[in-house]
């Protein structure tokens, strides 16, 4: 139903559309790939109304904002940059070590679940080659039984679960990683990283849209083996 959209102004987290198309484009069997590219087909026509049919909308980044022009024939669309408070960010003059590795996200989304488990299947064990000890922490929400999983069999594997404060997570890192290959608008996670002093190591899709300057103040790496170098 498109009733009043007329009147709203939609804020677009991301393009949705290009997110089912990448799990169709990562997806590990023909069944899947199915279902993701039926869902992609199916959003790419509700998005498009959506867009076309509200009063204006924004965008969390320019990239997004000239797919959804391109995708949609949006011409109302204004990209409001993502930014976070560099003073909550700022390590304190003494910290824990927590992990030698971070991500941060909720842990019930899709893309962050692939991710995940992308970096523990096909990273994590080449990192390991050069420091058998390296341990990760995955931090966010409503961890699925698959990512619990991972710590109950790899005892180096830390999974959070909800936590009452990421901060220190980030301080105790030596690196913060967005092994993602889906998903769209922008990775908060890496500016907060970075307003926390962490040096970050991400896949293009991760970094998208971010204002970044690979490789001074970021690491890009979209293979397994150039990941793990980086």
């Amino acid at each position: 139903n498109l009733d009043g959209l007329e009147e709203v102004v939609l804020f677009q987290h991301n393009v949705e559309t290009m997110i089912w198309e990448r799990h169709r484009d990562h997806a590990s069997n023909p069944l899947s790939r199915l279902y993701f590219g039926l869902q992609a087909q199916r959003m790419q026509v509700y998005e498009g109304q959506v867009c076309r049919a509200a009063a204006g909308v924004v965008a969390v980044s320019e990239a997004d904002a000239a797919a959804l022009r391109e995708r949609f024939g949006v011409s109302r669309v204004t990209a409001v940059p993502t930014g976070v408070d560099l003073e909550y960010f700022h390590p304190p003059a003494a910290v824990s070590a927590a992990a030698d590795l971070v991500f941060l996200g909720s842990m019930d989304w899709m893309a962050n679940i692939e991710g995940v488990e992308y970096f523990v299947r096909e990273v994590l064990p080449l990192i390991r080659r050069e420091k058998p000890d390296c341990t990760l922490a995955v931090v966010g929400r409503d961890p699925v039984p698959s990512i619990r999983e991972l710590a109950r069999r790899d005892p180096l594997i830390q999974v959070t679960g909800t936590v009452p404060d990421v901060r220190p997570y980030l301080w105790g890192a030596r690196v913060s990683i967005v092994p993602l290959r889906v998903g769209g608008g922008t990775r908060l996670k890496i500016y907060e990283s970075m307003a926390a002093r962490v040096p970050v190591v991400s896949t293009s899709v991760g970094a998208e849209g971010l204002e970044v300057h690979p490789p001074e103040d970021i690491r890009i790496a979209d293979g397994a083996e150039s990941f793990a170098e980086a």
